[in-house]
């Protein structure tokens, strides 16, 4: 993607204040005032296709050394990397987000989510003339997390500069906006996979045992008896239905992911190892209205938390009607952070010195990302009924 193109359907002035750029330690929120005038938007453009025309060799990089030592132009450029970097991050769409429910956070001191029992399903009655209204029982519970922040720095060499190297400069956006995206990936999927809290054959309530948690392969019927055994779970009181219907199916290879798709995809379901059908094609126990809304996603994180992710599968209920896990980010920092280090050398003779001149000791241009985000899964407070999961070994 060239940084003209970006432009193109960028609006600087009213995106600036969720994807900042730091330079010279001085935030560019703080300068919000500066930025959204029409002069900052022209002045970037005009800065962005410089920039790209140095990337794309028709400028020599030596004018884009000589541009850094003007007032200007370093944060100009600053900005423009930053952007890149975030319309990298953007563009990579993690399908986790899907069936997590997504929040912030105001700072980094553990959050307590709370979440207060409905009480009984229904009012009481019909009541008689005169009956006093019964009091309704409610209890509370939570689940507690913090976000932690997570970074990484990139040095660029004096030399690659000066030896008109600019892969280094080119590649910077996409590392570090897929840094930041594995990051997330990561920190999510370990919240969950093979959880042994979360997915349990005991989740007691009103003193009956449920489970989310089986060891079949998948298949229609194994996916069948799941989404049954998920429809049977109740609300607190231990009687009253809820509206879990599952929606996506998370696994970690592609095998699996085809394995699944074949089945939500077919009508009917031949079956080979089994005595009474063997070799004889049914209608698929899956309901059509099921089959064509629940989806598969590929989570390939899976295998570094769950020794069977070759054969697992997990069930995902819409986070609208009620989530397992939620993802926070840190609230005015939900997009990560580009900074850039400014030179700590002075040029003997006085005079500014160019960051692109880097550091005293190394001469290197150095980069740093930050990203703030956390969570938490949600079994304290009943979450283990909108979701299952099965190894898949039997």
């Amino acid at each position: 993607m060239k940084f003209k193109q970006l432009l193109e359907g960028f609006n600087a002035a009213q995106s600036v204040m969720h994807e900042r750029f730091s330079f010279g330690g001085q935030p560019v929120r703080s300068m919000a005032r500066r930025i959204q005038s029409p002069q900052y938007v022209q002045s970037l453009a005009e800065a962005a296709t410089f920039v790209a025309d140095v990337f794309d060799g028709r400028q020599p990089l030596w004018m884009l050394k000589e541009a850094m030592s003007t007032s200007d132009f370093p944060l100009l450029f600053g900005d423009t990397i930053d952007r890149l970097m975030v319309a990298k991050w953007k563009a990579i769409e993690p399908t986790w987000r899907d069936y997590a429910k997504i929040s912030t956070c105001r700072d980094f001191r553990p959050v307590k989510r709370f979440r207060c029992t409905r009480g009984a399903a229904l009012l009481h009655g019909p009541m008689s003339p005169g009956e006093s209204y019964k009091g309704d029982a409610v209890d509370e519970s939570y689940y507690e997390y913090s976000v932690g922040k997570y970074g990484r720095r990139r040095d660029i060499l004096w030399e690659a500069l000066v030896n008109d190297d600019l892969g280094a400069l080119r590649d910077a956006p996409d590392d570090l906006a897929w840094q930041a995206v594995n990051t997330e990936a990561y920190e999510f999927t370990r919240l969950w996979a093979a959880n042994t809290t979360l997915y349990a054959i005991n989740h007691a309530v009103a003193g009956v045992n449920y489970s989310n948690l089986g060891n079949a392969a998948f298949d229609a019927d194994a996916l069948a008896a799941a989404i049954g055994e998920m429809g049977e779970y109740p609300a607190e009181d231990g009687e009253s239905p809820i509206m879990n219907d599952p929606l996506y199916i998370v696994v970690g290879t592609r095998t699996m992911q085809m394995r699944v798709e074949q089945v939500l995809n077919s009508l009917i379901v031949a079956y080979t190892g089994s005595s009474d059908r063997d070799n004889l094609p049914v209608a698929n126990l899956i309901p059509a209205q099921l089959r064509n809304t629940m989806q598969v996603r590929l989570n390939p994180w899976i295998r570094l938390f769950d020794t069977d992710y070759q054969t697992a599968w997990y069930i995902f209920s819409d986070p609208a009607a009620g989530y397992a896990v939620e993802f926070s980010f840190l609230q005015g920092h939900e997009l990560p952070e580009l900074f850039m280090k400014n030179s700590n050398q002075v040029q003997m003779g006085g005079g500014a010195v160019s960051p692109m001149e880097g550091d005293f000791d190394t001469d290197a241009v150095g980069y740093k990302l930050r990203h703030c985000c956390g969570g938490s899964h949600t079994n304290a407070v009943g979450g283990w009924r909108f979701t299952w999961r099965s190894t898949g070994t039997v």
